[in-house]
């Protein structure tokens, strides 16, 4: 049937025409664009998230460390706990998973709190390691996405740490009572 199928000149003819290539080149740039401006807001969220993260973990560190004292050597004990999970709920976050002895919690989709005294999460990392006159604190909640749901990343972990210790202690129990923040990234 000569109608139904192109002569070699129509075909070739087809194939040298560039009429709507530039259209279609730029609608391809803006997909790539707007892409990465969507992974560009999801990052900016993440790193909010983090900072708000840490800011909770500093004050949950330091409440601990407040309570040295009152634990007298019992390694976080429930006033500790009392207090680190207090402090939270006044920064906003309710419910928190605790968890002590470096234990991680991973599972958990709400927020998780690992509450250590002595610190214990770093290692040889940390000169604090094994120092009672200092707590440790980390916290890790899952932050949603908008944008990286489209490569598979439904949320993303986000963990923080943070050290508070004791003034005026070099790694005895018996403090002052006033906390002093050592804030570890």
């Amino acid at each position: 049937m000569p109608g139904h199928s192109p002569t070699r000149r129509q075909a070739r003819r087809l194939a040298e025409e560039d009429s709507g290539q530039t259209l279609v080149l730029a609608a391809l740039g803006m997909l790539l664009l707007a892409g990465f401006l969507g992974l560009a807001i999801d990052m900016g969220e993440l790193r909010h998230a983090r900072r708000g993260l840490q800011t909770q973990a500093d004050a949950a560190a330091l409440a601990a460390a407040l309570e040295l004292t009152a634990c007298n050597g019992v390694s976080a004990c429930a006033t500790m706990q009392t207090a680190a999970t207090n402090s939270l709920a006044e920064n906003g976050v309710a419910g928190a998973t605790l968890t002590t002895g470096c234990v991680t919690n991973s599972s958990s989709p709400a927020t998780a709190m690992m509450l250590n005294n002595p610190p214990c999460l770093a290692g040889s990392a940390d000169p604090n390691t094994g120092n009672t006159a200092f707590v440790e604190v980390v916290l890790s909640q899952a932050q949603t996405t908008h944008f990286a749901g489209v490569l598979g990343y439904r949320s993303v972990p986000v963990t923080v740490r943070a050290e508070a210790g004791a003034a005026g202690t070099s790694g005895s129990s018996g403090s002052s009572g006033k906390a002093a923040s050592v804030l570890v990234p």
